[in-house]
């Protein structure tokens, strides 16, 4: 074959490569005598397209098997280093698919490990899988609550800022297990449910926007993971509102945005305050405001707080006040809470409990 026509027949693989089960019928032998060839001189198109076409149940172009999705796959990690190929050589030793079943966990923890220092997301799950249990490596719940704690605020992040798509509903039920067991963490039910709430809140975002395999049971793993954990809490736990000492969630709001738009007015023989979000590029105004007490858990570019009843203005306004804040700081006097644009006190309020009623 010269090397035009290579390039041609390279070129007809990478069309196709990820959606070969749309091959014309005409085109499907050419395409696997292609793919053949080029496997035969290392093409990495060519040997992606034959190891995943291979791996499971196969194809159209070809049938499942193991044996030779794994030899394409380590072709694949000397000839690219691409970490995906790692990740999917874990899951084959991992579930013992070229060894009669029979797991190969000790190989499998080593390309897991390759996937993990790249960042997949995959390969960290499993890898703290392997430690928490002791397969392949030494047992350490702790190493493994790590590996989920820093999946979690990085998937946390993403998905308050409408990342819908990503893994922040198994990251989150799987923390939320950690601390139901006490697993490489302190036992804690109330942190547990927290998580658990999370991961249904991102479940039902994914499923809303996607049609993923496996998210329906997904899903009901973490119905029943939050029907469990909230038998093990006391019975005056859970109330209808939240109250703190501090404006805790505008801050929340504030560190996902440039800054918030506020509006005060009376309400009844007080006030409420209300924030809301502006959003950039860089700064997606959206925050994940879990309340656990509540049974709350919701993405939120706008928050209303209700001031407690002895709440008082230090500079004067006129009802309703609006103003735009870039930070919130504590006054030199108790209780009291500067709203600033910049350098400049929008609005100073003395107020010592601060109310979120959903």
């Amino acid at each position: 074959m010269t090397k035009k026509q290579e390039e041609k027949e390279r070129k007809f693989i990478e069309t196709y490569v990820d959606r070969m089960n749309e091959l014309p019928e005409e085109e499907t032998e050419h395409f696997r005598e292609a793919v053949e060839y080029g496997c035969a001189h290392d093409w990495p198109v060519a040997l992606h397209a034959k190891g995943y076409g291979s791996y499971g149940d196969g194809n159209k172009v070809f049938p499942g098997n193991w044996e030779i999705a794994r030899d394409c796959f380590l072709k694949l990690v000397d000839l690219t280093g691409d970490a995906s190929y790692y990740n999917s050589l874990g899951y084959i030793y991992y579930y013992g698919r070229c060894n009669g079943g029979e797991p190969e966990y000790e190989k499998a923890f080593q390309y897991f490990s390759v996937g993990a220092a790249h960042g997949l997301f995959e390969s960290m799950y499993k890898l703290a899988d392997m430690f928490l249990k002791g397969k392949g490596c030494l047992k350490s719940p702790t190493a493994a609550a790590n590996i989920i704690a820093s999946m979690y605020h990085e998937n946390r992040d993403y998905f308050a800022g409408g990342g819908f798509d990503g893994k922040f509903a198994d990251v989150a039920l799987r923390l939320g297990g950690l601390f139901e067991t006490g697993s490489g963490v302190d036992r804690s039910f109330e942190n547990a449910y927290r998580y658990y709430l999370e991961a249904e809140q991102a479940i039902k975002e994914r499923r809303a926007h996607f049609d993923d395999y496996g998210d329906g049971r997904v899903e009901a793993n973490i119905r029943d993971a939050l029907a469990r954990v909230k038998k093990e809490l006391p019975a005056d736990y859970f109330t209808k509102s939240f109250k703190a000492d501090a404006p805790i969630m505008f801050g929340a709001l504030l560190s996902r945005s440039v800054g918030l738009d506020v509006t005060v007015e009376e309400a009844g023989r007080s006030y409420k305050i209300t924030a809301v979000s502006a959003a950039t590029q860089d700064a997606p105004g959206y925050e994940l405001i879990t309340i656990p007490e509540m049974d709350f858990c919701e993405r939120r570019n706008e928050v209303t707080l209700s001031l407690d009843s002895s709440a008082e203005f230090l500079k004067e306004v006129d009802l309703p006040a609006k103003a735009f804040i870039t930070e919130i700081r504590q006054g030199n006097e108790e209780n009291v809470w500067e709203f600033r644009y910049r350098d400049m006190v929008m609005l100073a309020i003395r107020c010592g409990e601060f109310t979120f009623n959903g």
